[in-house]
Formats: C-alpha cells, structure tokens, sequence
C-alpha cells in the first residue's frame, strides 16, 4: 500500500496543503515513496513550485505549482543520463547567476541537473560519487553526504575538494547498515542521509 505523503504545515504543526501522489500512469505498478520535497522559493529566484522526489517508489520526480496543483513529471529520461535510479533528493542550488535543480540520482552515482521548468541541463560526479543522498551549500561549496559511508564536499564547479569520514569498506559488513559498536566507530562514517552547513561552515550530520 502507498503511505508516503507530502504536507505543508505552519511552524506550530498546523496542515495547510496535502499534496496528493498524481494521477500518472507509472503508478499503475509502482508504489508511491516520496524521499524528499524541495520548494522553489521566490526569494532565490524561484517561482513557488513544489518539486517532490519519489525516491524509494516510481523513481519520478514531480512538480507542483505554488497551491499544489500538479504540473508534470520527470523521470531522467528526458536528458542524455537515462533514468534516475533512486532520486533521493532535490536541491534548489542558487550559486550561480540562474538557479537550478539539483537531484541525487543515488542509484546510478551522479547527480542530474535540471533549470527551474524541469529542463534538463547536465550530469555530474559519474566518475567520483557513489551514493549521493542530499545537499546543502555555504558559499561556492556543495555538500554531499553519500550513504556508503562519507561526505563529500564539492567547489563551484563541482569538483571534488574533501572527502571526510571515508569508511566504505562497512557497507561490505553483514547487517549494514543496521551496525553496532565496535563496527561504527567515532570519526567514521556509517550511511551517511542527509548533512547540513551551519552559518560559520560547520558541518552538521545524521546517519
């Protein structure tokens, strides 16, 4: 049964918009599963849309105008990448002159770059990412954590600058990543989900 959901509630936890699973075809087989929301703010250059990852379901990333009517899809293939293969998570990425959509293409380790109108644009990180699981930025510097166990942190042209936490031989352990003492140990990663920058650059985790 489908149980994901996406909804937009006021600071004090009242409801004020449920965005339902669209009416599209792939869901005559697939399962609904939404990973991860990102909001088009106007304040960034953005025009209120609602972008939704469907990570652990279709694969398909769908958008929502600003009162939550249904726009379209994506699945990857409408670019030269292919489809996405667990879109995790969706980033609205502002350090360049024209704001873009981020996407974590976990499955196939890259990231899949799209303009505000869904418009695909490039890929990136094929040959150095191996999980991508989300975003954040602080200054010209993009944040990865990557679920098999490290951090990255990428320049302004995406490249690679740091890899932290680099432990990736413990996704080959039996029962990852469900691990106990002695197997996570401190100052090593174990599944790295989502990270974020604090306002002087330091680096916030959870696994």
């Amino acid at each position: 049964h489908d149980t994901g959901e996406v909804v937009k509630t006021t600071l004090d936890g009242r409801s004020r918009l449920n965005l339902e699973r669209p009416d599209h075809p792939v869901y005559e087989s697939a399962k609904y599963a939404p990973t991860w929301v990102a909001v088009c703010e106007e304040r960034f250059g953005g025009n209120g849309d609602v972008w939704i990852a469907d990570g652990y379901g279709s694969g398909y990333v769908h958008r929502y105008d600003r009162a939550g009517g249904y726009i379209g899809s994506i699945n990857g293939e409408e670019g030269r990448a292919g489809a996405f293969n667990c879109p995790h998570a969706i980033f609205l990425d502002t350090r360049r002159a024209e704001a873009e959509i981020y996407i974590a293409d976990r499955g196939n380790r890259r990231i899949q770059v799209y303009d505000l109108e869904g418009r695909y644009k490039r890929h990136t990180g094929g040959d150095h990412l191996t999980s991508p699981c989300a975003f954040d930025t602080w200054g010209e510097f993009l944040l990865v954590p990557e679920l098999f166990a490290r951090l990255t942190i990428l320049d302004g042209d995406d490249r690679p600058v740091a890899r932290i936490g680099d432990n990736e031989a413990v996704v080959k352990a039996e029962g990852w990543p469900n691990l106990r003492p002695p197997q996570v140990r401190p100052g090593r990663f174990n599944s790295p989900h989502d990270a974020a920058f604090g306002p002087e650059g330091d680096i916030f985790l959870v696994e």
